[in-house]
């Protein structure tokens, strides 16, 4: 019998000490609630080596992918003698607005505008984020301007690429170079601004950037993509800035 009751003595103080644990681990959690957390990234410790600068340009890049097949692709080829699209029944008429293009006859609403648009201004947008991203990270102390230097510069000649596409196509478009504080309705430049930018982006960039055309660079807005936008903006010059700069164009070619 007193061993029955040392036992149920026993099983009862356990009982206590496991609410007493519990009441304390509860109570602790319910006041404590820090953690040390060590898989966070953030821009402060993310970019401290050239492999992090490179991967966060791949989003940058990424938008490249429509160039050759996409809406940019359909809207400058199919509206010049270069490629037709020819219907079969119902495919590949598309609601008519690939013949629309052919045919000069295109309006606001067709998808294919819109879309080179958007292929446009979401490169600039991307390149934008980035450049904001590395300058701040510098302007804080956080990476050396020997380090984001050329990544920056890099961006921004690939941001001219993407306004010499929106200048070959559009004319008159907006410069956005803002990313936080962009407006949500920018007002269009001229083209002979439009062209300015362009320009003094790539001179004022270009020293920067390697001159390497394989490994880590390859696929990359370097020196010599600098040199070939340049190039292409200057022969057809007389349409955007309204005089020639054929000395210009074969210089960079």
């Amino acid at each position: 019998m007193k061993k029955i009751i040392k036992m149920k003595r026993f099983f009862l103080i356990g009982k206590i000490f496991m609410v007493v644990v519990f009441m304390t681990a509860v109570s602790q959690s319910c006041t404590n609630l820090d953690e040390e957390v060590f898989s966070e990234i953030t821009p402060e410790n993310y970019f401290q080596t050239e492999e992090q600068f490179i991967s966060a340009l791949g989003n940058a890049y990424t938008q490249l992918y429509g160039y050759a097949m996409g809406d940019i692709h359909d809207m400058r080829e199919l509206s010049s003698d270069e490629m037709v699209t020819p219907t079969r029944g119902a495919d590949w008429d598309d609601g008519g607005h690939l013949r629309r293009l052919h045919q000069h006859s295109w309006n606001n609403e067709d998808p294919t505008l819109n879309g080179s648009w958007n292929f446009c201004f979401g490169g600039i947008s991307t390149a934008n984020r980035l450049i904001a991203t590395f300058q701040d990270l510098v302007d804080k102390g956080s990476v050396s301007p020997e380090l984001a230097g050329g990544y920056i510069a890099e961006l921004k000649v690939l941001r001219a690429f993407f306004y010499l596409t929106l200048l070959d196509t559009f004319g008159k478009v907006p410069i956005v170079t803002g990313f936080a504080d962009a407006p949500a309705l920018p007002a269009s430049n001229t083209k002979l601004e439009v062209y300015s930018f362009i320009e003094t982006e790539i001179t004022s960039n270009v020293s920067q950037l390697t001159q390497d055309v394989g490994g880590a660079a390859y696929g990359r807005a370097n020196y010599w993509v600098a040199q070939t936008i340049l190039a292409k903006l200057y022969l057809n010059a007389e349409a955007y800035a309204g005089s020639d700069q054929w000395a210009k164009a074969k210089n960079y070619l």
